[in-house]
């Protein structure tokens, strides 16, 4: 342990005295630069729950434009953690699986949620098979790395994802768009905004998109297993009753029927297919990319409705803003357990959420040597499995729903109060600190695994405080260094879903964070550093087991775990035309302690092709889905053509080695994927023409790799995909 924190104090004091050396160096290249109009020291973010420059907030961001995002063809949230290093977007089945440095969730039960908070437009979304959304009308996404436990809450001990969308204006704007794609994938994309009267505005986005995917099952043929529909719309009415009121209202339904991440085929383990029935006879087995071998149909679903107000009230010696929000989440998924064409069993799970969240934060007025956020927070949180259903052995062809063996379910209601309080003790000295007290129940929790019958936990509440320290140093208009300290958590949480423990609490996880960094902005280069250094402790783990012949899902307060890296990015605007930006992200994240990791034996699995439990010393592995080092490139180049404006772009995204499970049996090896797009705008700026290439390389990976209790499925990432489509502004 003392080796550990000898550690962290080098480390971050190296990255502070490495921003120091950049900025008198460049200081005393260009001392007059920093007095110029900088476009990058425009950029405003919210990461602080309060507008501010991004290169004042001492905290590492990864902030993308609508521009950044159009370039790179970015359509749904996942795709946007090609841009930025250190940020993984994986799912298990179809459920959303983020990781910022190294910290993520294995965990899919009623009332878990990410470690990564997901908030649109101020609202937070929890179910996790409804947070991998279509993206409509984007004005930018806050990539927040690190805990965010202070001004966002539980929930955050990776971070905070913020997306921000174009508000109802009254200025008449319409935008349209279309898309057709590999594999007869169409997309099409519409958003309007108006002015009914001075103060009243409305606008209204929608999408519709379709396509054949790029799966076939080998065992009935059909080439369009992966075939999938999705459809959102989203309306919002602007209302100014007074010169120091505005309330905001918004309506958004989503409705995706996809069934991609449930198609799984079976992971190769040295050699052999993962699943217990790829011995037996007549078994059909996939194991490539773009193939399953399934006899039940397979398929995720999922309806969400969100009704949200925002008011923001100009109050004189203060702004306040309060948001309200009710949100419906419903979805089904059905997917394979045995892995083969053999009628063994498949899965079928339904999952009804029903959210209601209330918010108010007050914000001093910009300007003083004082900056100040109080707020107040309230969730009350119903999450349902109304069934669990297993598919009936030596039954072909079985369809949905399957005869039930589990239903549970869960309410979490946390309260929470917080402020947040920024000081210039002297000229470019700022020193900040904040206080969250958050208090969490966990209600009317049940399990009935209908073999046993059913079981009632008691409530079970815990509170916690999350504090942060922070001390930024302004270098001058163009630089800052700072040093934080700060303390996230992820929420308690009942093990309903499983067979044979539902009545045991999983206590909340915590982590203690230390961050140092240097940022600098110019008209033409923005650079950013920044040194980590984790204390993460009581890690809520799950694992497949077997327990007395039954397959369940053991989750434990298991182990604890040291992780330190470092952060960096830079972007440089050779002039109007050219552009090249690159980040890189070196992170070590290990098990400090994990001494009884369950897990299956392998030598015995490649000799019988049956998996048996064991128990091992997983201390000093690899957390999951936590490579040693990623990097992303990309670099866009604009010049006239025809009259118009041609733009070249591309994006390069290299992971080195990992494992998806915890215990370094299941890895995915290095790779890199390159995205291409070239897009031509005429004279008017009005039509927009656009070909666009998604791993133009061909790259073969997977987005995950799970066991379960009869084999170990694995998910395949998309192959090399080209796009072409027509954009009208008015």
């Amino acid at each position: 342990m003392r080796s550990y924190r000898m550690v962290r104090l080098p480390l971050l004091c190296g990255v502070v005295m490495l921003g120091l050396q950049a900025a008198q160096a460049r200081a005393a290249d260009d001392a007059d630069a920093v007095a110029e109009e900088p476009t990058t020291q425009d950029i405003v973010v919210t990461a602080q729950r309060r507008a501010e420059r991004l290169q004042d907030v001492p905290i590492t961001i990864a902030n993308l434009s609508s521009d950044t995002m159009r370039q790179a063809s970015v359509v749904q949230l996942q795709d946007i953690s090609k841009l930025t290093s250190g940020v993984r977007f994986d799912s298990r089945y179809s459920f959303f699986t983020p990781t910022i440095r190294g910290i993520s969730t294995s965990n899919y039960l009623p009332g878990s949620s990410s470690n990564v908070a997901l908030y649109l437009d101020g609202f937070a979304s929890v179910a996790l098979a409804s947070s991998n959304f279509q993206l409509m009308n984007i004005d930018s996404i806050q990539i927040l790395k690190g805990p965010q436990g202070t001004l966002f809450g539980r929930n955050t001990t990776a971070g905070a994802v913020l997306v921000n969308t174009a508000k109802p204006s009254n200025e008449t704007s319409v935008v349209a768009e279309a898309g057709y794609g590999s594999y007869d994938a169409q997309r099409y994309q519409f958003y309007a905004t108006t002015g009914l009267t001075d103060d009243i505005a409305v606008d209204l986005s929608a999408q519709y998109g379709r396509g054949d995917g790029w799966i076939e099952n080998i065992f009935t043929g059909d080439k369009n297993a992966g075939r999938y529909r999705n459809f959102s719309v989203r309306a919002g009415l602007l209302v100014r009753p007074t010169e120091t009121l505005s309330l905001l209202f918004r309506y958004e339904h989503a409705y995706r029927n996809d069934p991609t991440g449930s198609l799984l085929n079976a992971y190769v383990l040295e050699g052999r297919p993962g699943c217990v029935t790829c011995s037996r006879p007549g078994a059909i087995t996939a194991t490539r990319r773009g193939q399953i071998a399934e006899d039940e149909k397979l398929g995720f679903i999922s309806r969400s409705n969100a009704y949200q107000l925002t008011a923001t009230l100009d109050a004189g010696f203060a702004d306040i803003t309060s948001y309200t929000q009710y949100r419906t989440d419903d979805s089904e998924q059905f997917y394979s357990i045995d892995l083969t064409n053999l009628a063994v069993t498949a899965q079928s799970t339904k999952e009804e959420d029903t959210l209601f969240t209330q918010e108010v934060i007050v914000n001093s007025k910009p300007g003083g040597r004082l900056q100040w956020t109080v707020g107040a927070f309230y969730s009350d949180w119903s999450s349902q499995w109304p069934y669990v259903g297993l598919a009936p052995a030596g039954v072909p062809g079985a369809r949905p729903p399957y005869p039930q063996l589990l239903e549970s379910g869960i309410k979490s209601v946390s309260r929470a109060v917080f402020g947040d309080a920024t000081y210039e003790i002297v000229d470019n000295l700022f020193v900040t600190a904040g206080l969250r007290y958050t208090r969490d129940s966990l209600k009317d929790a049940y399990s009935n695994f209908l073999a046993i019958g059913p079981r009632r936990p008691p409530t079970l509440t815990t509170s916690r405080l999350t504090p942060r320290g922070v001390i930024r140093y302004q270098l001058n208009n163009a630089s800052n260094i700072y040093a934080s300290v700060s303390r996230g958590y992820k929420a308690a949480i009942y093990n309903i879903s499983s067979t044979t423990t539902p009545g045991t609490p999983i206590l909340p996880e915590e982590i203690w964070a230390y961050e140092a960094g240097y940022k600098y902005a110019s008209r033409n280069l923005s650079f950013n550093i920044s040194g980590y250094y984790y204390d993460y402790s009581n890690q809520q783990l799950a694992q497949s087991r077997i327990v007395d012949g039954i397959a369940t899902t053991l989750i434990a307060n298991a182990a604890s775990s040291r992780l330190y890296g470092i952060d960096a990015d830079i972007r440089y605007a050779l002039d109007e035309h050219f552009a090249v930006n690159v980040g890189g992200n070196w992170s070590h994240a290990r098990y400090r302690s994990f001494p009884g990791a369950p897990t299956f034996n392998l030598a015995r699995f490649l000799a019988t092709g049956t998996f048996v439990n064991e128990v091992i010393d997983a201390s000093g592995f690899h957390l999951a889905r936590a490579p040693d080092f990623t990097a992303n490139a990309g670099a866009s180049f604009t010049a006239g053509v025809g009259g118009g404006t041609m733009t070249l772009s591309g994006n390069l995204y290299y992971t080195s080695k990992f494992y998806f499970d915890l215990v370094q049996k299941l890895p995915q090896e290095s790779y890199a994927t390159l995205d291409l797009r070239a897009e031509w705008m005429d004279p008017s700026e009005r039509y927009t023409l656009a070909l666009a290439g998604k791993n133009v390389t061909d790259t073969n990976y997977l987005n995950q790799a799970s066991q379960n209790g009869l084999g170990i499925g694995a998910n395949w990432a998309a192959p090399a995909q080209v796009e072409a489509s027509v954009r009208v502004k008015f």
